[in-house]
């Protein structure tokens, strides 16, 4: 027994130390393959979170950006904010380029156009170092290009004249907002809506007294499509005169923003003048242009931002008594032991007033756990304060001790905007809605009974 549980012991060892050993083989060839790779890099030792600053020089042309933080910024030939993704991608395809070292020393410089008059780019590090390459203008037979590095000769494919031929307007920021993390409040101001939130515990919750229920959803898609904005290529110097012109001393719009670290940003959109819009964005000394369709993305409405469900949510699985009534229809139903039964059904025709078909009595269970659904996605359309209106239907969810637990009154069908719609009120709150008069019907649903249909 003992020899036996020595062999399978064995056994084992055997077989972990041969896995660890392959796995460490692995890794070993892995991290050689690496390193080789490294090698034919043209800055084979650099790390992107490692440049702090970079100057890019071509004849008459000169671009010089920088790191601050977590932001990158133009020096030169604008002062103003670099796009931190286009200098990402722009670092990571430079970082990425390889190159063959056709000389390591004692080239004829001259003789490959590169003792003067060439491109170059000069990174410095957070340690201060300073790396550059000279790129030569002339590009060999296939059209790579000589590059001198130190005394190295070094030969780069034609990617590295779409590095190069870059203008110092490819790295400006023309995001309308450009933040990596959500705010900790947020306040507008338009002449038609004011509203000033604060994100609590991921949510967003207002200020002072709630004015109508918020949809965290809706601000979420908000805060997607605002830093999805981008001006236009049009930009003015801030100068009091162009504020003048472009009525930005009385804006249409207010925003401000609040970050952590106490950051503030803030801006300031013009009325339309002429089919454009301008803005005034807090640390750029510019004025931007907007076009409509990206002007329209940042107007925060009541209708953009409201929970237009919430009057009509509750608790599923609180439902122990339903009364429907109207639209044909006059159903009670109640649950006993999980199970729904039917305590009154009728179901009549709209303009006939007497029974379409003879109720079976049988409930349709799956078309019940539908209209359950659909209630709690019917979504107000419009809001009326509070309006008075004739009540002719109505919609009642009780609990087990028949409290209620969410009571609709509607009126008949009317139109409005197009379709036919019905006036409602809630019992989760005072004001008069709309509601579309097809979703509606899809809850007075005369499924929910399975009738006998009379044969004529």
């Amino acid at each position: 027994m003992k020899k036996r549980w020595l062999r399978r012991l064995i056994y084992f060892v055997v077989v972990v130390g041969t896995a660890g050993f392959a796995f460490y083989q692995h890794k070993q060839s892995q991290k050689e393959k690496q390193t080789e790779e490294k090698k034919d890099l043209a800055f084979s030792s650099l790390e992107m979170s490692q440049v702090q600053s970079v100057s890019i020089k071509r004849k008459d042309k000169s671009i010089y950006f920088y790191r601050k933080g977590k932001d990158w910024w133009l020096d030169s030939p604008v002062k103003d904010v670099a796009d931190r993704d286009i200098v990402g991608d722009w670092l990571q395809g430079l970082l990425s380029e390889k190159v063959k070292v056709i000389r390591e020393q004692g080239a004829d410089w001259e003789e490959y156009e590169l003792d003067k008059n060439v491109k170059t780019i000069e990174i410095t590090t957070t340690s201060d170092k300073k790396l550059k390459l000279n790129i030569s203008y002339y590009s060999a037979f296939d059209g790579s290009f000589y590059i001198r590095k130190n005394e190295q000769l070094l030969l780069g494919d034609t990617s590295w004249a779409t590095l190069m031929d870059k203008d110092g307007d490819y790295f400006r920021s023309y995001k309308f907002l450009d933040a990596p993390e959500r705010p900790l409040s947020l306040r507008y101001s338009s002449k038609n809506f004011k509203v000033q939130l604060k994100m609590e515990k991921y949510k967003w919750h207002w200020v002072a007294e709630a004015a109508f229920p918020l949809s965290h959803s809706d601000l979420e898609s908000y805060w997607t499509a605002i830093t999805g904005v981008n001006f236009e290529k049009e930009v003015h110097s801030d100068t009091e005169s162009l504020r003048k012109k472009f009525k930005l001393q009385t804006p249409d719009i207010e925003m401000e923003l609040k970050f952590k670290g106490d950051k503030t940003w803030s801006v300031k959109v013009s009325p339309e003048i002429d089919g454009k819009f301008y803005a005034l964005v807090s640390g750029r000394d510019y004025i931007f242009t907007l076009n409509k369709e990206q002007r329209d993305k940042i107007l925060l409405t009541e209708k953009r931002i409201r929970d237009h469900r919430q009057p009509f949510q509750f608790e599923k699985s609180q439902a122990h008594f339903m009364d429907l009534k109207g639209y044909g229809l006059d159903i009670q139903l109640k649950k006993e032991k999980e199970k729904w039964e039917i305590l009154q059904a009728s179901v009549t025709e709209k303009d006939k007033k007497k029974p379409k078909n003879k109720p079976e009595d049988k409930l349709n269970e799956k078309e019940l756990e539908k209209v359950l659904n659909r209630i709690q996605i019917l979504s107000a359309k419009q809001y009326f304060g509070k309006k008075s209106f004739v009540k002719t239907s109505h919609l009642i969810l009780k609990d087990k001790e028949e409290k209620v637990i969410l009571e609709l009154e509607l009126s008949d069908p009317f139109e409005s905007e197009g379709e036919k719609r019905v006036y409602v009120k809630s019992s989760k709150g005072e004001e008069v809605m709309a509601l579309s008069f097809m979703s509606v019907g899809y809850v007075f649903s005369p499924s929910l009974l399975k009738m006998d249909i009379e044969k004529k």
